[in-house]
């Protein structure tokens, strides 16, 4: 084993042997290095002294995941990716699909009665939206087998994903606004876990022949699917269409109780805040039914309840630009920056081709 060459303050050169615990002098004087008058003094190690330092596991990295499996905004209010931040668009208006004009003619030379089509506009604004991570160029160093950035942008997905929810839900669940005038409240014993008085297929029958158009989906919180599954009623309706009392995907259970062709979308993300605090449930204690046609883009035929109307800035990808850059002022090494921005607006394009029932869970 070789010797390292140690200096005392003096400038002497010394050679310890680590092995046999002895320093030699270039004169060839020979200490003990743990003696008194060796280079220092120390008593014997005891187990207290001792402070192995923690390694990372290689075969066992655990977390929650993400919360992309759990989102359904985007589902109910099906994002439209825009080229400006601000414009107007413009609606065709429902009287001319329902509006009753007298064709007949009164003389040979009468005019004849005028349908030109009724076009409203109205103006969306996104509004910007953006969070940022950092990760330690110290934690990086540190790292063995988890990679903290990938951890960092997962943190990142999911507290973006939360907020899209929520600003999704704030709309779509708005029965003070938006859906002031297309609701249903159900109070009392007629909630939907309440008691007698309760009938959830009752309720959306009722929203089905509220809306102008077709009811395509139906959204709603897990806590009040469970509601729904477990209601009597609605256990009725599936044991007499079936024969049997087994619950089984939504689509099958919608075909069961004569909503053939109409998708139940269920909000399972729950959040709570920073501070602390119970679990919450996004899409709370209400149920949305919207009509949302298929393709829901730019389709002049057929209009959407709900749409998200999503900016694509220069440098995004379908609305959506992850940026990075390095801080060299944040901590010992520096640290490397990460964000997500998007800028979007929730917008109710067609509220009368939709139904809110507030309060189905209590």
């Amino acid at each position: 084993m070789e010797p390292i060459i140690l200096r005392d303050e003096s400038g002497q050169a010394w050679a310890y042997d680590r092995y046999n615990q002895t320093v030699t002098a270039a004169n060839g004087r020979k200490t003990d290095a743990l003696a008194p008058g060796g280079l220092h003094t120390r008593a014997p190690l005891t187990p207290a002294d001792v402070h192995p330092v923690a390694s990372v596991m290689g075969n066992f990295v655990a977390g929650y995941g993400t919360n992309r499996d759990q989102m359904i905004a985007d589902v109910l209010a099906p994002p439209l990716v825009v080229d400006e931040i601000s414009a107007r668009y413009m609606i065709d208006s429902s009287n001319n699909l329902f509006y009753d004009v007298n064709d007949d003619i009164a003389g040979d030379t009468a005019p004849l009665k005028e349908v030109s089509p009724v076009l409203s506009s109205s103006t969306y604004a996104c509004i910007d939206y953006g969070l940022v991570t950092t990760v330690s160029r110290n934690v990086e160093l540190k790292a063995d087998t988890i990679g903290p950035r990938m951890a960092a942008l997962r943190r990142l997905a999911n507290a973006s994903a939360i907020r899209r929810e929520r600003r999704g839900a704030a709309i779509l669940l708005d029965g003070t606004t938006t859906f002031a005038s297309y609701k249903t409240t159900l109070v009392g014993t007629a909630k939907w876990n309440g008691g007698t008085a309760s009938d959830p297929v009752a309720n959306l029958f009722t929203a089905m022949e509220t809306a102008v158009k077709e009811i395509t989906h139906i959204g709603m919180s897990l806590r009040t699917w469970h509601d729904f599954l477990q209601n009597p009623n609605v256990q009725k309706h599936s044991i007499y269409k079936a024969g049997t009392n087994e619950f089984e995907q939504p689509n099958v259970i919608a075909s069961r109780i004569g909503l053939e062709g109409v998708s139940f979308v269920i909000g399972k993300m729950r959040y709570k805040a920073p501070s602390g605090g119970a679990m919450t449930w996004v899409w709370g204690n209400d149920v949305i039914c919207l009509h949302v046609p298929q393709g829901a883009g730019q389709n002049e035929e057929d209009i959407p309840s709900v749409r998200n109307f999503r900016f694509n800035a220069p440098g995004s990808t379908m609305g959506w630009e992850i940026r990075e850059w390095d801080d060299p002022n944040a901590g010992q090494r520096g640290s490397r920056k990460i964000a997500l921005v998007t800028s979007e607006v929730v917008v109710a394009t067609g509220a009368d081709t939709a139904h809110l029932i507030v309060s189905a869970h209590q």
